[in-house]
């Protein structure tokens, strides 16, 4: 701890703090290590267990991995790969993630095929596409709080205590250009980067304000303020009529999801949009589901385009006394047509040219709207009957066409 000014001016407020010696542990598998009774656990296996879990959730976390590796080879931190414990956790990782490994090999990789498909939807002009994701990320994070992020890229590129952590500051910089080359579509997938800016932003704006009380007050309000203004776009706070009010005004400030000039007057703005709507949805698909025969209900699929509906038809239709959906959307077609064999099957959404080809009678029975909780889907539900190909044999097509 450093005194400065008069010691006896300080000498009060030193004595309201009791000083506490902590425990230094050393462990040759890691400096950092977390206490655990008697008992040391290195940090760095902890954190092989956190990546190989985290893989499992998101394969983004080989981009993070991979700018750490090379943002800790091109600084003098390369040292720290010396640490056999490093490549322990490496290994530990790689031993969680391998049977989801094996699993995509023997699928012939449709993580990689989604990614293709998701790809040649958003055909978009690949520097416009740039300019966009880059932009959008100030708006993403708070735009407020911009300038605590180059702070701290300054702190990490510029000054000289942050040079001991510039292999941080080349992770973040690394996982962008990955984006950026691979046309990264959803502006999110840089989000979990800005905690290691902020953090070290915070510190750099720490040093430059340390003795002006008034800025310090100035900023947080400033903050708070823009937190308080922006929250409902993250945060259920207000009234659904009240939200939509407030989605006509925000999207002109808040990451662009899409044009404001594509949205309805009643429609609130996504990703808001698709947390909304979704019971609706179901209990039309009951009703037409229940206005069969029980002979027919017995023998009927739900077939569902988008996997949206039929996750919300899967974890919302027990209540309704749904069967379990099946589709040919991204992962879904992975579950297969679940042993139906197509003969009667209510079609959510679909194109209606399609299904003449595979059914001898398709009828458009109801149509999912939402149109009272800001959200204008216009969605048909067909129901379609006497299958020309068994769903069995045919189900391959259902992923192309998807």
């Amino acid at each position: 701890m450093k005194v400065t000014g008069d010691l006896k001016e300080n000498q009060t407020s030193i004595q309201q703090y009791q000083l506490i010696d902590l425990p230094k542990i050393t462990d040759p598998r890691g400096n950092l290590t977390f206490i655990e009774a008697n008992r040391h656990i290195p940090f760095e296996i902890k954190r092989g267990l956190m990546v190989g879990i985290g893989w499992l959730n998101k394969y983004s976390i080989v981009f993070f991995c991979f700018g750490l590796l090379v943002g800790l080879l091109i600084t003098p931190n390369r040292q720290f790969l010396l640490n056999r414990w490093i490549w322990i956790a490496g290994l530990i990782a790689f031993t969680i993630a391998l049977p989801n490994l094996i699993w995509q090999t023997t699928h012939g990789w449709p993580f990689l095929g989604i990614q293709k498909e998701y790809k040649a939807d958003y055909q978009v002009d690949f520097w416009i596409s740039t300019i966009n994701f880059t932009l959008q990320q100030i708006f993403q994070m708070h735009t407020l709080t911009f300038p605590i992020t180059l702070a701290g890229f300054s702190y990490y590129f510029r000054d000289t205590e942050g040079k001991s952590y510039r292999f941080i500051g080349w992770v973040c910089i690394i996982v962008f250009g990955l984006l950026i080359i691979l046309e990264a579509r959803e502006i999110y997938y840089l989000a979990p980067i800005y905690p290691l800016l902020w953090a070290s932003g915070a510190v750099k704006v720490e040093k430059l304000i340390y003795n002006r009380r008034r800025l310090k007050s100035i900023i947080l309000a400033v903050l708070i303020t823009g937190g308080i203004i922006t929250m409902p776009a993250s945060l259920p706070v207000l009234p659904l009529e009240t939200f939509i009010s407030y989605s006509r005004f925000s999207r002109y400030l808040l990451p662009i999801w899409e044009y404001p000039f594509m949205l309805e007057p009643k429609q609130v703005t996504a990703p808001h949009r698709w947390t909304l709507g979704w019971q609706e949805a179901v209990a039309t698909v009951a009703k037409v589901y229940h206005s069969l025969l029980p002979s027919e209900q017995a023998k009927c699929a739900i077939l569902a385009w988008d996997y949206n509906y039929a996750g919300a038809i899967d974890v919302l239709g027990g209540a309704y006394d749904l069967p379990k959906s099946i589709s040919g959307d991204i992962g879904y077609y992975f579950w297969g047509p679940r042993k139906y064999s197509g003969e009667i099957v209510i079609s959510v959404g679909g194109d209606l040219n399609y299904l003449q080809k595979l059914f001898n009678q398709v009828n458009q029975v109801a149509m999912i709207t939402n149109e009272k909780v800001g959200k204008s889907s216009n969605t048909p539900i067909y129901l379609c009957r006497q299958i020309k190909i068994p769903l069995e044999q045919s189900w391959l097509n259902f992923r192309n066409h998807w």
